[in-house]
């Protein structure tokens, strides 16, 4: 798989080797004390969604794959309970701001989240959830990100 990844024309080449231990950390995500997350970018037809397909293929029967334009909620639903990988592609499909504010802050909530998270509900009563998760976002317009998020 290295040298599969090797094959692509990264920014740099350390790229490869990190995106290898992206794939290698992803499947054990929930045991880790933190968890790891990649954004893919690149110019129209460089080739990220071959990448995300050959990578979706290695993590077929974990992984959750979504379409970019997913809510925070519809993700947190998806996963449920489970401490799985996530593969966003295209992620800027809908350009919706506040929708992928929303994911980024469920993805950096999931790198070390170890406490659960509260919502409240027009039942009045909490949904608490816990995300231990290792996300993959591939997008051609990587969105601008806080210090916290990079």
């Amino acid at each position: 798989m290295l040298k599969f990844l090797q094959l692509f024309n990264f920014a740099s080449p350390s790229a490869a080797f990190l995106l290898f231990g992206w794939l290698a950390s992803a499947v054990i995500c929930g045991a880790l004390e933190w968890r790891t997350h990649v954004f893919i970018t690149g110019a129209k037809n460089t080739g990220k969604t071959t990448l995300v397909n050959a990578m979706y293929n290695l993590l077929e029967k974990i992984v959750v794959a979504l379409d970019g334009q997913s809510t925070e909620a519809g993700i947190r639903q998806k996963l449920g309970p489970d401490s799985r990988p996530v593969m966003l592609d295209e992620f800027e499909s809908d350009q919706n701001l506040t929708r992928m504010r929303a994911v980024i802050k469920l993805i950096r909530s999931s790198s070390s989240g170890n406490l659960a998270i509260a919502r409240g509900t027009p039942e009045g009563k909490a949904l608490e959830f816990t995300i231990r998760a290792s996300f993959l976002l591939a997008a051609i317009n990587a969105m601008a990100v806080t210090a916290a998020d990079r």
